[in-house]
């Protein structure tokens, strides 16, 4: 089985994080070559690797001082990814230094973070669990929810090696729902991995085959290699406990294939050697004895202990089985003594275990002696009330004292609920500037996600896809025989519906003629393509004078627009639809109107994209009404302020 350990980096610096006169005039083109090269971290690490020392060895002469970080942090992760984690730890504490330097905490909470993998790796479980604690105290403080979600599911991970499974599940859970509440499906996944390793080792096997198939919808949905690998290669894990060795096979092919693309060394060893478990359940010595080598090669090279381990156990049973007994005898007493160092390793984990429940455990004591203490000082000020009482009743005999001291009380309750009424006042305000504020984090999370989709869809798959169709030219002209042939057509003919769907899927994404042109040509494009691609006849009104609104509304009107229509285009069963944008007193009014089969209001179920759009109206403080009964058609309404 294999956890997901996610290591932090994050996104160019904007105004918000620095001054202006922190960040200099060629600021783009240096993020643009951080962004470059972390494309090429799984396929080609060393040209990845080069372009970050660049940087590095460039940063005096540069005052943007977050590049010189960022340079760091991101040579640390692709050393981890490669195993060399002396190399790693030696950038995190650059990168750390330098963030700290700069007071950039996100950059201090990421190092930490990234320091905690590599300790937890080590087997140096208190170390790590200090290092994850530290970066998620930031985290939390700066709210920086996106960031949460991954520290989470690592501190997740390391309590369930500790055999802590009950406190693992409580941070992935917390990770897997800060993710639905970001409408985030990668970052679900990820936690999803994680509460799935812990229902196998629990051998709550039926629970787990539910989270790996959600797993793998949310990667086939996401084109996520990394989940795809992960959730195949624990759904294999199942069918093996279960004996459904054909499934196991059909999986763990999967798995290797996925880890093979990723070009994680760790990843493809891990899958090997499982293949060849399988093979071996089936009977097929031959090819468990291939790729059990190959997985055991590949473990040692990279020094993936859990992996070699497992690899030699199964090697052994599968030479004995062939009478192959001198072999046998060698794996068997390489296993033994691996497995008594890697048994002081336990030892190790269970001490770590043992401390955490045990700091744990005196937290609870601290407090609960705390609350005796309060409740003791709750008791000797109760009674010396009781005490002052029976004075002031003594002496205060005279009725017009007694009158006086009335007043006097009545006069504070009176300024006690005043004040609590300030108090709460205070609160609902804190309340609402809160949700104002994580409703901005979510939908820029989301708008940014968007726009990097779109330009890796852009610049990367359809900077390959014309490369293939030019290499197709290059073997048309050398083989002119092929022209003729049906076969060459047919690809030909995917390549260019690949490249176009493509552009599609980026427009989509984050059309350029929003920020181009405004919100109006970009719905335009949005009508024209809607037409081009279905039998649906799409009409755009503009009524009134509706000037060019700020870049956050049009965004979000965008996105409002486009989620309505989609959900139009899947369920309406409409041929006519209208959208109408009407300017009346400082207020902008949004009508989408479909002729489809319309449906019951108490039918609408609120997903990812309803919630999306409600989400957005709210962020823009407008109001958003649905109209709609079966067999009528539907209509949305969304009216917003553009004071």
């Amino acid at each position: 089985m294999t956890y997901l350990l996610l290591f932090m980096r994050f996104s160019p610096l904007c105004a918000a994080d620095q001054n202006d006169d922190q960040i200099p005039a060629d600021s783009v083109s240096i993020d643009r070559l951080l962004d470059l090269a972390y494309t090429l971290e799984i396929e080609n690490p060393d040209t990845a690797l080069f372009i970050y020392q660049q940087i590095i060895l460039e940063s005096p002469a540069i005052p943007y001082k977050m590049a010189f970080g960022r340079a760091h942090l991101y040579s640390g992760i692709v050393h981890s990814d490669q195993g060399e984690f002396e190399e790693a730890i030696g950038f995190f504490l650059d990168a750390l230094e330098i963030f700290e330097e700069q007071g950039y905490l996100k950059g201090v909470a990421a190092a930490h973070v990234n320091l905690g993998n590599i300790d937890k790796r080590r087997a140096l479980y208190g170390r790590a669990i200090e290092y994850y604690l530290e970066g998620t105290k930031v985290f939390e403080k700066i709210g920086d929810t996106l960031n949460l979600i991954y520290t989470y599911s690592n501190v997740g991970a390391l309590l369930s090696e500790l055999e802590l499974y009950d406190r693992s599940l409580y941070y992935n859970r917390q990770s897997a729902d800060l993710s639905k509440s970001i409408g985030d499906s990668v970052r679900l996944g990820n936690a999803l991995i994680n509460i799935g390793q812990i229902y196998i080792l629990k051998e709550q096997l039926d629970s787990a085959k539910i989270i790996y198939d959600d797993v793998l919808m949310l990667a086939e949905r996401q084109d996520d290699p990394i989940l795809l690998y992960l959730g195949n290669n624990n759904a294999s894990t199942i069918a093996n406990l279960e004996k459904d060795f054909e499934r196991a096979l059909t999986l763990s092919k999967k798995t290797l294939d996925v880890g093979k693309l990723i070009n994680n060394p760790a990843y493809v060893s891990n899958a090997e050697v499982m293949l060849g478990q399988v093979h071996y359940n089936l009977g097929d010595l031959d090819s468990a004895r291939y790729y059990l080598s190959s997985g055991l090669a590949l473990a040692k090279e990279y020094e993936s202990m859990e992996t070699y381990l497992n690899g030699l156990e199964k090697m052994i049973v599968l030479e004995e089985k062939s009478s192959n007994f001198a072999s046998a005898l060698a794996y068997s007493n390489e296993f033994i003594k691996l497995k008594e160092e890697q048994a002081g390793i336990k030892k190790n984990k269970i001490v770590a275990g043992l401390e955490i429940q045990f700091e744990s455990e005196k937290k609870d004591l601290r407090l609960e002696a705390q609350t005796l203490e309060i409740e003791k000082n709750k008791a000797e000020i109760v009674e010396r009330n009781y005490l002052i009482t029976a004075l002031v009743l003594a002496l205060l005999v005279l009725i017009l004292v007694f009158s006086l001291l009335r007043s006097r009380l009545a006069r504070k309750k009176r300024q006690a609920e005043y004040e609590a009424e300030l108090n709460m006042e205070k609160v609902e305000n804190l309340k609402r500037e809160k949700e104002v504020s994580r409703l901005t984090s979510m939908l820029e999370g989301e708008d940014q996600e968007r726009s990097r989709l779109a330009k890796d869809l852009h610049d990367g798959l359809g900077g390959m896809l014309s490369a293939t169709k030019m290499r197709f030219d290059q073997i048309r002209k050398s083989s002119p025989e092929l022209c003729a042939s049906l076969e060459y057509s047919n690809a030909i003919a995917m390549i260019d519906q690949t490249s176009a769907e493509t552009r599609r899927i980026s427009h989509n994404l984050m059309p350029g003629s929003l920020e181009k042109f405004g919100l109006h040509e970009a719905l335009k494009d949005l009508c024209s393509n809607i037409e081009a691609s279905t039998s649906i006849a799409v009409s755009l009104e503009t009524i009134g004078q509706t000037e060019k609104l700020s870049t956050k509304i049009e965004k979000n009107l965008y996105r409002i627009i486009q989620e309505i229509t989609n959900n139009a285009l899947k369920y309406s069963k409409a041929n006519e639809m209208i959208i109408q944008l009407m300017a009346v007193e400082k207020q902008l009014h949004i009508t989408v109107e479909d002729n489809g089969i319309g449906f019951e209001k108490d039918e609408i179920v609120e997903g990812i994209g309803m919630r999306s759009i409600r989400s957005r109206v709210e962020l823009l403080k407008g109001t958003f009404e649905i109209s709609s009964q079966p067999n009528e058609g539907s209509s949305f309404r969304i009216i917003i302020p553009i004071i």
